[in-house]
């Protein structure tokens, strides 16, 4: 094999297999990637889209908000969007189970922009009864503070 040949046979190779890769444009990459940088995503990754308000509440001098993305199921996972204004926490934590969070996995939520914080939670594969989502704020000075709201399932 001479050394022109031994050059081209790995361009071959790869263009080979990119030739059996689907063709995406740069705006369907952009579509199906939309929100990710920001996680403003619909149906939480893949799953109907619900965005359903669960209610405003107050607690430790703040005003909690909770948009849920997707129904809950068990032994699934939930994505919520979180507003929290009148200060600044250092913390936004959420579970979706019991007050004591019992066979519960606590997340932390990712914040987004001024104000609103993404959350995904594990819902048990055996949900408890009177199961709600949790909402743990810690605010900058003060204790932790807690609210439940009644998240929908499938």
């Amino acid at each position: 094999m001479s050394h022109i040949s031994r050059s081209i046979l790995p361009a071959l190779v790869v263009c080979a297999g990119l030739a059996l890769c689907p063709a995406t444009t740069r705006a369907e990459a952009a579509a199906s990637d939309k929100g990710h940088a920001g996680h403003k995503h619909e149906g939480g990754h893949g799953q109907e889209s619900l965005n359903a308000d669960l209610g405003t509440t107050k607690t430790a001098g703040l005003t909690i908000k909770v948009i849920q993305e997707s129904l809950v199921s068990a032994g699934g996972d939930g994505g919520f969007d979180v507003t929290v204004e009148g200060g600044k926490p250092k913390s936004v934590r959420g579970w979706y189970g019991t007050a004591d969070a019992k066979g519960s996995v606590k997340t932390k939520a990712e914040k987004e922009d001024e104000g609103g914080f993404h959350l995904h939670v594990e819902v048990p594969k055996t949900i408890p009864a009177d199961s709600k989502l949790w909402i743990e704020v810690e605010p900058e000075s003060g204790s932790k503070a807690k609210v439940s709201f009644d998240a929908k399932r499938k």
